[in-house]
């Protein structure tokens, strides 16, 4: 191991200055697979000593050499966060992003919003009520009907279901 953290031929190693992140190979996170895509990126973090950074154990230093170092790593990382997710994943936080973000507050960011259970479940609703279709002369009433029952769906399936006494009256 050499002291980037790479082997004798440099693999694995988190170059000393870099525009490019490493490469990736992990499944992007669309936000139901963030447990299987979080653990995966852990370990690249840590293959490539970036997850204390990460995770808020190493912080960034005042000045110097080091703090130089940092910074460089910490947009490493915020590269490889930014690769490793999908275009809706990346189109519902890119308004919690800042140009000048660093990799710990992406990584954060996103461990957040998608235990927050609320970004996972938009997700998965748009695709499927973007799969609905309407031909012209169908009535809206069961367009509206079958979105509703997605919702339901997806709400009974975690665990998030409400009573609803007033659609129960009204049905009498």
């Amino acid at each position: 191991m050499n002291e980037r953290g790479g082997d004798a031929n440099g693999k694995g190693a988190v170059p000393e200055k870099t525009s490019e992140p490493p490469p990736l190979k992990v499944e992007a996170l669309d936000g139901s697979n963030y447990e299987e895509w979080s653990g995966r990126m852990r370990s690249a973090f840590k293959r490539y000593k970036l997850l204390k950074i990460a995770v808020g154990e190493e912080k960034m230093p005042e000045e110097g050499e080091a703090h130089e170092r940092w910074i460089e790593k910490s947009a490493v990382l915020f590269d490889l966060i930014l690769q490793s997710i999908n275009k809706e994943m990346f189109e519902h936080i890119k308004d919690l992003l800042e140009a000048d973000d660093s990799g710990p507050r992406a990584w954060k960011l996103l461990r957040d919003v998608i235990q927050s259970n609320t970004l996972p479940m938009v997700i998965v609703l748009e695709k499927e009520i973007a799969a609905i279709s309407m031909r012209p002369g169908d009535d809206v009433k069961p367009i509206l009907d079958k979105i509703k029952d997605t919702c339901r769906a997806r709400q009974r399936k975690r665990g998030l279901e409400r009573p609803r006494p007033w659609e129960e009256l009204w049905q009498r």
